[in-house]
């Protein structure tokens, strides 16, 4: 019998803390422009009143950056994660790309951490944290998998992500795996909702190791992906799967009551479980609905004039497709190579890209046009 991790629950909070910000380090050293504005790709602060000088950017990192290594090492260890949580939300109001779903998931449970006091006399009180964690990874699981559920995922990010296989694999072979694709999101959803039973929890465990493996494998910077920080990100889930619910983790002495005395649950069953459906409507973002990869993010179409690509400075101009008398330029290549990620998927950053070629061009407006692209439906 697989008895799994042999730590008890404070030692398991303490050891996903220090996981959290060494991956908070490695990504945003590897993601440097990204936090700096040293870039062209546009800033977009969430309020015009966020605007601040290129310096302030600099300044603001490292001081974040100093308060992550701080809560590690200091012996006071919940003031320095107070602070490096302040930090973050400063930086993440002076441009919303920095909300990337890495830092939001990181962010998130060392917000549900800072809640707790290190005591372990108390079994209720850092259980009940601890479910509350659970809970978070849970849910990313089971809603990254339900935003998969269109039409479009395995043809189209599922197909990407397999492209490094394709000189190795003949034409047949290839596209039988492209069409396993049809069944990744089920195993997302299941995968989140098995991790919620203690008695066959260990399946999901075993199934998305083997899968984030793979992943680690198929999206090596280079090979097959252009952001460290997604690369990455799948040894810190391996590491928050095992450390979560891997093991003999029920206290004897817990009562399932004592949740709802703890203030951190009800934010997180909002923020992790009921906003999350209101993804399609737009009133909870792509990234804060692990709406990941999915082949169904807000997208558009950047379409831009013969005569205004000419005025395109150079860097940008390899990143336009020529099709018919125009070019579309492919913000996601432009923001993973600028940023080494994604930019995010949302409206206002849309606009302040397209209000950036018109400036950098001095076009009028009717030869820079964005075309927002419409969704996928769901699979059911």
């Amino acid at each position: 019998m697989i008895e799994g991790l042999k730590l008890n629950i404070p030692q398991r909070l303490a050891l996903l803390k220090t996981i959290l910000i060494v991956f908070l380090l490695l990504t945003s050293m590897f993601s440097l422009k990204l936090w700096t504005g040293s870039r062209d790709f546009p800033l977009v602060p969430v309020w015009e009143w966020a605007v601040a000088p290129l310096f302030m950017h600099w300044i603001l990192f490292f001081l974040l950056v100093f308060f992550w290594i701080a809560a590690l090492l200091s012996k006071f260890p919940r003031l320095f994660l107070f602070l490096s949580l302040l930090f973050s939300a400063v930086l993440v109001g002076m441009d919303v790309n920095r909300l990337q779903p890495w830092f939001y998931l990181y962010s998130a449970m060392l917000l549900v951490l800072l809640f707790y006091n290190g005591r372990v006399d108390n079994p209720n009180t850092y259980t009940s944290f601890f479910v509350v964690l659970q809970f978070v990874l849970a849910s990313v699981y089971f809603f990254n998998g339900f935003n998969m559920l269109n039409p479009d995922f395995a043809q189209g990010p599922y197909r990407e992500i397999l492209l490094p296989l394709k000189s190795v694999l003949s034409d047949r072979q290839f596209s039988f795996i492209v069409s396993t694709g049809n069944w990744v999101p089920y195993l997302f959803m299941l995968s989140g909702l098995i991790l919620s039973i203690e008695s066959i929890r260990f399946l999901a465990i075993s199934m998305m190791t083997v899968i984030h493996l793979v992943l680690f494998i198929l999206m090596f910077p280079g090979l097959g992906g252009q952001s460290f920080a997604m690369w990455i990100s799948n040894l810190s889930l391996i590491c928050m799967l095992f450390i979560l619910f891997s093991g003999k983790i029920k206290q004897r002495y817990f009562s399932p009551l004592a949740l709802l005395q703890r203030p951190a649950f009800y934010p997180v069953l909002l923020i992790f479980l009921v906003f999350p459906f209101f993804n399609r409507s737009g009133f909870w973002p792509d990234y804060l609905s692990a709406n990941i990869k999915s082949g169904n993010n807000l997208s558009v179409k950047l379409i831009i004039s013969e005569s205004a690509y000419t005025a395109l400075p150079d860097n940008i101009k390899g990143f336009c497709l020529h099709e018919n008398f125009s070019y579309t330029i492919d913000y996601v290549k432009w923001s993973e190579h600028e940023m080494q990620v994604e930019c995010f998927p949302h409206r206002r950053v849309f606009r302040e890209m397209n209000e950036f070629i018109l400036k950098k061009t001095g076009r009028a407006a009717d030869e820079v046009n964005m075309v927002v692209l419409p969704r996928s439906r769901l699979l059911f």
